[in-house]
């Protein structure tokens, strides 16, 4: 083939951008057709696709290592032009483009026109993967093959509940009991496999029900939502099950394994998601205390029986007036300098001398959506603070403030936000709220208004615990949002070279980045974990191995101060 048609290349390629944009090219359902005209300008009898062993995650596109895409009759197989391409997320893919019988060889210039194709294949169809590989975690946990996680089953519990039907079905929230000796007898990945087992055990018991399912949170956290009728069935698998599991070194290994867990039985009454998380939620921290049954049912009975909880409602009132409530700091830092360039800003509370830890109101305060007030007084107290640094002239990061679903309930909340902020001079830049997708549940609509309205005030947004189940791709797309918080499960997962989970902790990071979202990794706690981050192209971090939440005036002393050069004269 001594050249080609340029007219006739040009009219090809447009057509095949085109298609490509429109389908990026995986989601192609007559690839043959869309690569026709293209391959027949430039002599190409056929296509073929090989993966590496390294692009493990490119199963979202097929589970085939061999694709042909584009095959003609006549072909000659001892000429081809190779084209290696390379996913930092994904993996590599080679593409060998086979002339037709009795052409001439291809010049230098055809050999160019086929590294494009090849590049341009490639690159729509990674986008393609990378959008699968997200969509996937937002109903799956990538640990699996086919266990989903908390967002799929919220999503069942808001159909049941539109069809009327929760009543029928029980909901629990469990945690696989000293899960830690299995992972040190047979290693962490074949410790996945024995838990996944456990997970199906149970599942298998669920009957073919499409409302029956099984969510992870992230670790060996999962919520369970079953009929009714196999109460006591679904009670003695969570009380204990033999698992048995052959290594790959051909060793039978057998555990049995339990788990801690609050099941809520009466759900005809309940009105959302949420009020069913919340319940659980508190349950599960009376089953992992060690003081009665592994299992609890979280029914009337136990519920009247809360008098602890009971007395926090009473106090949470008086607790606001007399500011019981602390603001406690925790820096976010830039892993290009180490400088402290934010903050979280965290509630404690201290009742007569006594610290109250969050784990013990904060669902108490969610349950009966109280949390607003404190969401308000949260604001107002950082406020105070950034307003007394500014005049001390210290240099103020950016303070991030966490907002509850049962805000999104406050009328005007975007108008009570800027008067805060204003009332104590902040400059609005310098505030930054947080919320998850659980904030929208059931409100969407709230929501968006509240992040598109906080952005053209002037504050800034961050979704947070992304990873956990919440979030979605399209909660991501099509809201405002400055910074994406990743949530420290997926960073546990991102230690283990070559795994899903490091690719998909990666692969989060690169989209996040393509739609300008900052990225903060949550739950840094070792070295190792600062190592991994960088490594995926974070440059943001924030847990333990820099600072745990400091008080004021700890927190004060990682400040530098900047001298205010006016007021020195």
């Amino acid at each position: 083939m001594a050249g080609f048609d340029v007219s006739r290349l040009n009219d090809e390629m447009n057509r095949f951008l085109l298609e490509l944009q429109k389908n990026m090219f995986l989601g192609c359902a007559d690839k043959q057709s869309l690569l026709k005209g293209i391959c027949d300008v430039l002599g190409v009898a056929r296509i073929k696709l090989k993966k590496s062993d390294s692009g493990s995650n490119y199963f979202f596109a097929g589970d085939e290592t061999e694709t042909v895409y584009f095959d003609s009759a006549k072909f000659d197989d001892s000429r081809a032009h190779f084209v290696h391409e390379v996913h930092e997320c994904i993996g590599a893919v080679d593409y060998l483009f086979y002339q037709r019988i009795n052409d001439d060889n291809w010049t230098d210039d055809v050999r160019s026109k086929l590294d494009i194709i090849a590049k341009l294949i490639f690159t729509y169809s990674m986008n393609f993967v990378l959008a699968r590989i997200v969509e996937f975690s937002s109903t799956h946990d990538p640990r699996f093959k086919n266990i989903t996680n908390l967002n799929y089953v919220r999503n069942k519990v808001n159909a049941l509940l539109e069809q009327r039907k929760l009543g029928d079905y029980a909901f629990g929230y469990f945690n696989v009991r000293n899960f830690s000796m299995v992972n040190k007898r047979v290693g962490e990945k074949e410790g996945t496999i024995v838990l996944e087992k456990y997970l199906e055990t149970i599942a298998n018991e669920m009957h073919g029900d499409e409302n029956c399912c099984i969510g992870m949170l992230g670790g060996d956290n999962c919520v369970i939502i079953y009929r009714k009728d196999d109460h006591l069935k679904m009670m003695n698998l969570l009380n204990g099950v033999e698992v048995s599991h052959v290594t790959s070194s051909g060793i039978l290994e057998k555990f049995v394994i339990g788990a801690y867990a609050a099941i809520s039985i009466d759900n005809s009454d309940c009105a959302a998601f949420y009020d069913l998380m919340s319940g659980v939620s508190i349950a599960i921290n009376d089953a992992r205390s060690g003081k009665g049954s592994k299992v609890i049912v979280f029914d009337s009975e136990y519920k009247d029986g809360i008098s602890k909880k009971k007395q926090i409602d009473v106090w949470f009132k008086n607790a606001l007036l007399n500011e019981e409530f602390q603001v406690y700091y925790q820096p976010k830092v830039d892993l290009r300098n180490y400088r402290v360039k934010g903050a979280e800003a965290l509630v404690r509370w201290v009742h007569d001398g006594t610290m109250i830890f969050p784990d013990e109101f904060i669902p108490v305060i969610e349950q009966n959506h109280t949390i607003k007030h404190l969401d308000r007084y949260m604001f107002d107290h950082v406020c105070r603070d950034i307003r007394r640094w500014l005049d001390e002239g210290r240099e103020v990061p950016q303070i991030s403030i966490n907002l509850s679903r049962a805000s999104l309930d406050v009328d005007n909340l975007v108008n009570i936000i800027c008067d805060m902020a204003d009332k104590h001079g902040v400059p609005r830049h310098l505030l930054q709220a947080e919320l998850t997708e659980s904030a929208a549940d059931g409100a969407t609509s709230d929501l968006e208004n509240l992040i598109k309205g906080l952005e053209h005030e002037g504050f800034s947004t961050a979704v947070d615990d992304f990873g956990t189940g919440f979030s979605s791709l399209s909660l991501i797309r099509e809201l405002p949002w400055e910074v994406l918080k990743i949530d420290k499960s997926l960073l546990a997962g991102a230690h283990k070279t070559g795994s899903r989970e490091q690719k998909l902790f990666k692969a989060i990071i690169s989209i996040a980045r393509e739609l300008g979202l900052e990225c903060i990794v949550e739950g840094a706690e070792t070295r190792a974990d600062i190592k991994v981050i960088k490594e995926c192209n974070c440059n943001m971090a924030q847990g333990y191995y820099f600072s745990k939440p400091l008080p004021v005036e700890a927190f004060e002393r990682k400040l530098e101060f900047r001298k205010d050069v006016e007021s020195a004269r």
